[in-house]
């Protein structure tokens, strides 16, 4: 992990310390996603792009448990994902919280680069 991983990790645990708590935050912000997801359509990846001042930064989820982020020129930074968070994605890719659950026709949209002209 890259000692970069540092502001990552405190915008993740900001998220809360339970699934239901990190719920709670997401919806409260409007963020939704899609279950058994791992990149921008994924909420927690949603939310920490939206934290992020920077845009166009490549995260993903692939690696269990870490959240990895691309940086413009290259680099890879790697955020270890708390249990909570960890717990949070196992619920919601059950189905634990549809309140969150992005409609297929939003999801369809920001898959085409609409995202932004897709009424919430």
């Amino acid at each position: 992990m890259d000692n970069l991983s540092v502001p990552w990790r405190i915008i993740i645990e900001g998220l809360g310390n339970s699934p239901d708590q990190i719920a709670a935050n997401l919806q409260a912000q409007g963020i939704q996603g899609v279950r058994n997801t791992v990149r921008f359509l994924n909420p927690i990846v949603r939310f920490v792009r939206g934290a992020l001042p920077l845009r166009h930064l490549d995260m993903d989820l692939i690696q269990a448990g870490v959240l990895r982020i691309i940086l413009p020129a290259g680099q890879k930074v790697e955020a270890s994902l708390t249990q909570a968070v960890r717990d949070f994605l196992k619920d919601f890719n059950q189905g634990a919280y549809p309140e969150l659950e992005m409609s297929m026709e939003k999801a369809e949209h920001i898959l085409l680069g609409e995202e932004n002209g897709y009424p919430d």
